[in-house]
């Protein structure tokens, strides 16, 4: 499955009269399924009636570790009104980028996902670049998914920032090939990759490709513009 993350199209998804129109367009393209982000406060009520008159499922949502935390019973209900199956946490707070934060994540999440997972929704990290900060002799990434379950947080590989952090992608694509999720491939991350023929054969056998998905997107993030 192929899906567009919406965050690419966020200025199109903020006016509640657009908002069919634009999911019909995504439809009529080609895609049949979506990654929740960036919807205009006025259009979160309308996105599920919307979604499915367009003929388009959602398969996950990002959401906010303090909303997600704080209002767990609304996100749970909007994600299954949505047909989600993966809750996704875009990024932590500032508070929470260091070593000892992540592993408080860590043990947070564990609560999370099981309180998510009496509804049906498993739970899901993000990452940017700042994650690939070296704490001794691990990433932030790193103590974070070794503190955490793999049944507790799965991993949503953002391939454009892992590059811009430095790191291969197609490495990390096979380090966390289990911890099984949707995959973001934002288009910026091809511009100036040396690693096409990796990525091609790190997801040839990866469990992303059998049955989970990869989310498409197109943002103008490269320093220095497109």
């Amino acid at each position: 499955m192929i899906a567009v993350q919406l965050y690419t199209i966020r200025t199109q998804l903020q006016d509640p009269s657009r908002l069919g129109g634009v999911l019909q367009r995504l439809r009529e393209i080609g895609y049949r399924s979506v990654e929740v982000a960036g919807l205009g406060p006025n259009t979160v009520s309308r996105f599920g009636e919307e979604l499915r008159r367009a003929g388009l499922v959602a398969c996950a949502a990002h959401v906010a570790l303090d909303r997600l935390a704080g209002d767990l019973d609304s996100v749970a209900a909007e994600c299954s009104e949505w047909g989600c199956e993966y809750v996704v946490i875009p990024s932590l707070p500032e508070d929470y980028r260091s070593e000892q934060g992540y592993r408080r994540f860590a043990a947070e999440a564990a609560e999370l996902a099981s309180r998510l997972r009496a509804s049906g929704l498993l739970l899901v990290y993000h990452n940017h670049s700042h994650e690939l900060e070296r704490f001794g002799r691990q990433t932030g990434l790193e103590t974070l998914f070794r503190a955490a379950s793999p049944d507790a947080l799965q991993a949503e590989l953002d391939t454009y920032w892992l590059q811009y952090g430095g790191a291969n992608p197609a490495d990390w694509i096979r380090r966390f090939k289990h911890r099984r999720s949707a995959m973001p491939i934002w288009s910026s991350c091809w511009k100036e990759s040396e690693w096409r023929a990796e990525y091609a054969q790190a997801l040839a056998w990866s469990d992303w490709c059998r049955g989970i998905g990869v989310c498409v997107g197109n943002d103008d993030i490269w320093p220095g513009g497109r």
